[in-house]
């Protein structure tokens, strides 16, 4: 098939937007065949030998088979709506879309923002809550050669504006309220930035502001909106009976997103992600864990979000399969969704699958078709792990991080009993070894290269930082490259920071951060230790252990505590009873400090920057060991 025109058999004035009647979409019948999934499969293949761009002799005909072949989104979409046009595509409340709805939707985009003058390798920036447009925005950028920056929607305006900024966005579409907040502060963002990846300082782009009114499943466009807000409706080239924009060609090593970290420790970065990142980590996913051509996959992590967009969401859609949509997270919506729509994947944080264990509905809801939910961010606990387990829904640990584009190892369901606590082994296409912190030493020359020979892998049982080298790892932050200081070595692999240990077959558990350490006295304390064994005893909920100044020690672990009875919570002597014999004495914590609940960053991890703020202002480190006449 040509990448040209692909017809979605509607006349002109039909509205844009058709929904299908709401029925049970996984009780629908896929009329999609196996060879729904062959461009995965080619692009796997092509990836290994390399992929080229064909010179402008070549024909149309013949470049949309290097594009299939090569990876591109548009024509694997084009390719799905072909075969099925009527497939349901995207779910979000009332609303369901076929392919053909929303592969002419993507097309009429792409031809807006081509339009507005966007095209190979321009940014194009997305801000608003879980959305079908997060979708058709990849596969419309896609087609152009564009990337696509999703931003958080929990970010304020000026945050936002700074990733905008780095970005150099020369288009962002906002949600309408995200677009009211935007208005208010225009003026006054920082949108500075020289958005280049070059040595070469470019003057910045002029942004271009469009709001979605399209959307039926959101708020209306405020009228108050100020004139320089396009409406998505309105671009030109958006023309029912226009004839589709041929997608280009694309190599593997094309970017695609920028997806940005969430800057808990720091600025934000952007993380550059190509065709072969995107591609590799699905077929990791499938590789471990099946077909997914036939699933329906429930998003509730943001799009904004490495889980939200990469983890089942456009992997599923990409695939053949069904996406259903959560606008934000709401836990009895989500049980019945899984219920009504016969969800058969997921992916969330522990704290997701904690919410829903606990809701009323959770024991009456009918979850058998789920087949594996996977759990991000964070190791889920034993007794999560157990209650799940109980309904027979293995929720299967996993690790990853925006640059391995979400994913690094994973426990499949089959291994979920017999390996508790373990995030699984390394993905099939992606190598992972446990170096030794103390073992690494900085190189002589003045980019402080990695000297690695120096660098040393811990045996089983012992505590390693996690190098992972693989087609799924980022090639590099967007502005600041692939340099040593920031994780990556000149033979391809990538320092995450992240500690973990392995056991003889292989299995990974995760054992903290590097810089999460607390060392007490040249004593280096995890943290993830001490939480692991306080988070059993009955009276606490959830615990997070950071490290806090102390003049003897230099630090010392203060616990902060969720109590189970907040009349009644544990005190720091019961605490350090019971963690007595389960630690050594070194490791117990020195301090406690009782709260509601821990507070999370915008990717549902606990935010350590604001335990440390929480504590600042009631913490002593006491006397040192000798006052200052001695």
């Amino acid at each position: 098939m040509s990448g040209g025109h692909v017809s979605d058999g509607r006349t002109s004035g039909a509205p844009e937007l058709r929904c299908t009647a709401r029925t049970p979409i996984g009780a629908v019948s896929s009329t999609a065949s196996a060879s729904s999934l062959s461009p995965l499969d080619e692009t796997e293949a092509a990836f290994e030998k390399g992929s080229a761009t064909p010179d402008e002799s070549t024909s149309r005909d013949e470049s949309a088979a290097m594009i299939s072949s090569g990876g591109s989104l548009a024509v694997a979409f084009d390719l799905l709506t072909a075969e099925a046009p009527s497939h349901p595509c995207i779910s979000v409340l009332t609303h369901t879309w076929s392919r053909s709805d929303i592969n002419g939707f993507a097309t009429r985009t792409a031809s807006r923002l081509a339009e507005l003058g966007v095209g190979r390798g321009d940014r194009v920036g997305i801000i608003r809550r879980n959305a079908a447009l997060y979708l058709i925005a990849t596969l419309s950028v896609a087609r152009l050669g564009a990337v696509l920056v999703p931003l958080n929607f929990r970010l304020p305006a000026r945050e936002a504006a700074t990733i905008i900024a780095d970005a150099g966005c020369s288009v962002v579409i906002c949600g309408p309220r995200h677009a009211d907040e935007f208005d208010g502060v225009m003026d006054s963002l920082p949108l500075g930035s020289t958005g280049t990846d070059s040595a070469t300082a470019d003057p910045p782009p002029p942004i271009t502001w469009i709001v979605d009114d399209k959307d039926p499943t959101t708020d209306p466009v405020s009228d108050s909106l100020s004139a320089r807000w396009h409406r998505l409706s309105e671009l030109p080239g958006g023309e029912l009976d226009r004839p589709a924009l041929p997608p280009v060609v694309i190599a593997a090593d094309d970017l695609l997103l920028l997806q940005y970290t969430s800057g808990s420790s720091g600025r934000p970065k952007g993380v550059t992600i190509t065709y072969r990142n995107l591609w590799t980590s699905w077929a990791n996913v499938v590789d471990t864990l099946g077909d997914c051509s036939r699933d329906v996959t429930l998003t509730v992590a943001p799009f904004g979000h490495v889980g939200g967009l990469h983890t089942f969401s456009l992997q599923t859609m990409l695939a053949g399969g069904t996406v259903v949509i959560q606008r934000t997270f709401d836990v009895g919506q989500a049980l019945e969704l899984i219920e009504r729509e016969h969800v058969t994947t997921t992916f969330g944080v522990p704290t997701m699958f904690d919410a829903m264990r606990c809701h009323p509905d959770f024991a009456r809801r009918d979850l058998s078709s789920l087949r594996v939910a996977v759990v991000g961010g964070a190791t889920a606990p034993l007794d999560l792990l157990e209650a799940y387990a109980e309904r027979d829904i293995p929720l299967c640990n996993s690790w990853g991080m925006t640059e391995t584009c979400g994913g690094g190892t994973m426990l499949p369901p089959s291994q979920v009993r017999q390996h508790i606590g373990s995030v699984g082994r390394a993905y099939p296409h992606t190598d992972i070894r446990l170096v030794d912190p103390a073992s690494v030493a900085a190189g002589d020359g003045p980019d402080e290269t990695v000297s690695l020979p120096e660098a040393t892998d811990v045996g089983p049982g012992d505590v390693g930082e996690i190098w992972v080298r693989g087609g799924n790892v980022t090639r590099g932050y967007w502005n600041l490259g692939a340099t040593a200081d920031l994780g990556f070595t000149a033979d391809g692999w990538f320092r995450t920071g992240d500690l973990a240990e392995h056991d003889e077959e292989g299995f990974f558990y995760i054992r903290g951060r590097i810089k999460e350490l607390i060392i007490s006295g040249g004593e280096n304390i995890s943290p993830a230790e001490i939480e692991r064994e306080l988070r059993t005893h009955p009276g606490v909920v959830d615990v997070a252990v950071i490290g806090v100044p102390d003049a003897r020690w230099g630090e010392t672990p203060l616990a902060v505590v969720v109590p189970r009875d907040a009349n009644h919570p544990l005190t720091l002597e019961e605490a350090r009873d019971y963690l007595d014999g389960r630690i050594a004495r070194f490791k117990l914590p020195r301090h406690l400090k009782a709260i509601d609940a821990l507070p999370l960053g915008p990717t549902g991890k606990v935010d350590r920057q604001r335990l440390q703020e929480l504590v600042a202002g009631s913490h002593s480190p006491g006397d040192a060991w000798y006052s200052a006449s001695d």
